[in-house]
């Protein structure tokens, strides 16, 4: 079977939620990473990666722009068994330019006597990576993410520090919305977007199936509010050179308030070599005013398998939540695997334990992510 998944001991992570004043129009943006993986519980490797960014973000309400110079560098120091041709402390430096810029256009409209507002968004994003040999980088935690709007205004196309994107491409995006205009909640939400790239891109993990991807891809999404607690979710990701859907998700969640809901979602994904065909249901529900249970569901359509099976219970008080999970999956396509999970989370100090927040969150979003 695979070896088992890298453990982080420990990860630290720092970074400004905004750009920052510096001086004058200049303002900057930081982010860090130090972590330590390890497996079995012996140490395998350190990784530290930062990136600090210097911009200009100008918005005036109907329009904005803002160009963006960023400098990143990663470094490991890796012990023996995991260093590649004997690099035992590689590194990686590259600049990030990219230049973002958008128009926002409303209109007054009215539904059955109820006043409504209609937006309407473009939006140009450009960036540049120049391309950087990582031939010698090891792969810890870095995979190509699943589907995601906002990758549209990335900067990096992979999900981790391991491998760093090159890019010479323009995103072009439409986002249109229509509110209620009394309380600014949206009622129905539309937008395209098109990756048009100049040059190719090289593919760096080992599971991308593509060689290049010199051409253009364009990812729609569409949602849809029926009433605050339940949204209806619908995106695409189009290939246009294989003229097929490379990713396709479909989900409906039903949320009244945080830390209860239930989800249901489809996932069909093509990117990844064998295509991938899932249901996934996920769930959260209080039993009394401290417990509540917690489930997940993960379905293979094409396998005709069951992947994953989670069923656990949570206790919280004012001061403290315990979670308790029990979890059956595949590790590979010929091997199962169990587990007992057990979290302890001590209010406003963080968590400890090998938990099942993770799976939580899938379903239990705070509740501003609900209208």
């Amino acid at each position: 079977g695979e070896p088992e998944p890298y453990q982080r001991l420990p990860q630290m992570l720092a970074r400004t939620r905004n750009p920052n004043p510096l001086f004058g129009p200049v303002a900057y943006d930081f982010s860090a990473e130090a972590v330590r993986f390890g497996r079995d519980g012996n140490r395998q490797a350190e990784r530290w990666d930062g990136e600090f960014g210097l911009g200009i973000p100008w918005d005036r309400g109907s329009y904005f722009a803002k160009p963006r110079l960023a400098y990143r560098q990663t470094q490991y120091n890796l012990i023996e068994t995991v260093a590649i041709a004997g690099e035992e402390k590689p590194t990686r430096t590259l600049p990030i330019a990219s230049f973002d810029t958008g128009l926002r256009f409303e209109r007054d409209l009215s539904l059955a006597g109820r006043p409504l507002l209609q937006t309407l968004e473009p939006r140009i994003f450009y960036l540049y990576v120049p391309e950087r040999n990582q031939a010698d980088l090891p792969v810890f935690d870095t995979r190509l993410p699943e589907f995601d709007f906002l990758r549209l205004f990335e900067t990096n196309r992979y999900v981790g520090a391991d491998r760093q994107s090159s890019a010479n491409q323009v995103t072009t995006a439409l986002t249109s919305a229509v509110r209620d205009e009394r309380t600014g909640a949206p009622k129905v939400e539309g937008t395209i977007g098109r990756i048009t790239r100049f040059t190719a891109t090289p593919t760096l993990l080992p599971e991308e199936t593509r060689p290049e991807i010199g051409d253009s891809s364009t990812l729609g999404e569409a949602v849809a509010y029926l009433g605050s607690d339940t949204r209806a979710r619908i995106q695409i990701e189009w290939d246009e050179s294989e003229q097929k859907a490379i990713q396709q998700v479909a989900e409906v969640r039903y949320q009244p308030e945080a830390r209860k809901g239930v989800g249901l979602a489809y996932r069909l994904r093509r990117d990844l070599g064998e295509p991938l065909e899932q249901v996934d249901v996920l769930a959260s529900w209080p039993v009394t005013r401290e417990w509540s249970a917690v489930g997940r569901w993960n379905y293979s359509l094409r396998d005709d398998q069951d992947l994953e099976s989670l069923l656990g219970v949570e206790y919280r008080s004012c001061c403290w939540a315990v979670q308790v999970a029990a979890r059956r999956y595949v590790r590979n396509l010929d091997e199962i695997d169990q587990g007992v999970y057990l979290q302890l989370e001590l209010t406003g100090l963080g968590r400890l334990g090998d938990g099942i927040q993770s799976f939580l969150d899938r379903v239990m979003v705070d509740d501003e992510s609900m209208p």
